[in-house]
């Protein structure tokens, strides 16, 4: 199995750095969210962004 880091982000205006951690949670928790782009890096540092919902749509 291979290994990879998944990161996503987003703005969020919010009073402390937990509360900015807890707004972007709750976004990307929301039905039908638009969270859906991440940047998959791999063991090598290829980078690639993975669009969830194209993939879902082309399936």
């Amino acid at each position: 199995m291979n290994q990879y880091i998944v990161t996503w982000e987003m703005d969020v205006e919010a009073k402390t750095p937990e509360q900015a951690a807890q707004g972007a949670w709750r976004t990307m928790r929301i039905p039908d969210s638009t969270a859906n782009v991440f940047n998959v890096v791999d063991g090598e540092g290829n980078s690639k962004k993975v669009d969830l919902q194209e993939l879902l749509e082309s399936s």
